[in-house]
C-alpha cells in the first residue's frame, strides 16, 4: 500500500503543479483538428476512383496511410525536439521523450513498410498457424500488443508527464482513437450478427479514419508538450527532495 499511496500522491502533486502553467482547454485544442480530419475523410471519399469510394482507406498507397505516416513522423520529431529542450534530467522526462521519439519513428516506418503485416504472415506460416476464431490474422494481435506494451510505460511516467498541461489528455484522445481502430479491425467477419454487419459496410473507412485520428493527435500531443517546454524552459518543478536525515 505504501507504493500505491506514494504513486497517488505524486499524481496529485503533478496535477497541482500544472495549474501554474497556462494552457487552452481540451475541447479548444481538439475541435480544429477534428474538423480538419473530418474534411480529409470526406475529401478522400470524394476523390476516390468511381465506384471505389473507400480506395484511399483500403489501399496502403492511399491518402490516409500516407498522412498517418507523416503525422507519426511529426510526432517523433516533436518528441525528439522535447528531448533536446528538456534540461532537467531529474524529472525523468528526457527518457520519456527519447522513448516516444523512437516509438513514433518505428510506427511511422511500420505504416510504410508494414512490419506488423510481414511479422504476422511469418508467424502464421512458420510458427502458430491461424490465430483463434476471434482474430482474423496475427497482424491484429501484433497491433494490439503495441498498445499493451505502451500502457505500463505510460503508467510509469504518468506522475511526471501529468505536469505538462494537456499532454496526457491529448495522448488519451489519441489512444482512444487507436482502440477504436483496433476494435474495428478485429471485429469478426463471420456468419454471426456482427460478422454480417461488418461485411455489409466498407469497414476500412471507420478503421483507417480512427488510425488517422490517432496518429494526428499523437503529433498534437507532442507539439503541445514542446510548446510548454519552449515557452517555460526548465519551469517544470522537479520532484521534492527527500527530507534530510539527522
Amino acid at each position: 500500500m505504501g507504493i500505491v499511496s506514494s504513486y497517488v500522491q505524486s499524481v496529485r502533486d503533478a496535477l497541482a503543479s500544472r495549474k501554474r502553467i497556462e494552457a487552452p482547454r481540451l475541447w479548444q485544442a481538439c475541435w480544429p483538428v477534428v474538423l480538419a480530419l473530418l474534411g480529409v475523410v470526406a475529401l478522400s471519399m470524394a476523390i476516390a476512383p468511381p465506384g471505389d469510394f473507400d480506395f484511399h482507406f483500403r489501399e496502403e498507397e492511399g491518402i490516409v496511410t500516407t498522412l498517418s505516416a507523416i503525422f507519426l513522423s511529426m510526432a517523433s520529431g516533436f518528441a525528439y525536439a522535447c528531448w533536446l529542450t528538456e534540461g532537467k534530467p531529474g524529472h525523468g522526462l528526457r527518457l520519456w521523450w527519447l522513448l516516444t521519439s523512437l516509438g513514433f519513428f518505428f510506427f511511422a516506418c511500420d505504416e510504410l513498410l508494414r512490419f506488423h503485416e510481414q511479422l504476422g504472415t511469418f508467424v502464421r506460416h512458420h510458427m502458430f498457424g491461424r490465430p483463434t476464431h476471434f482474430f482474423r490474422n496475427w497482424n491484429d494481435v501484433i497491433v494490439i500488443l503495441y498498445g499493451v506494451i505502451a500502457l505500463p510505460i505510460i503508467a510509469y511516467f504518468l506522475p511526471r508527464i501529468l505536469r505538462l498541461p494537456l499532454h496526457v489528455e491529448l495522448l488519451a484522445v489519441a489512444f482512444f482513437s487507436y482502440v477504436v481502430h483496433t476494435g474495428v479491425d478485429v471485429m469478426p467477419h463471420g456468419d454471426g450478427v456482427i460478422g454480417r454487419f461488418m461485411s455489409s459496410i466498407p469497414s476500412s473507412i471507420p478503421e483507417e479514419s480512427a488510425k488517422l485520428f490517432a496518429s494526428t493527435f499523437f503529433a498534437v500531443a507532442m507539439l503541445n508538450a514542446l510548446r510548454v517546454l519552449t515557452r517555460t524552459p526548465n519551469a517544470l518543478p522537479a520532484p521534492p527532495p527527500a527530507p534530510a536525515t539527522s
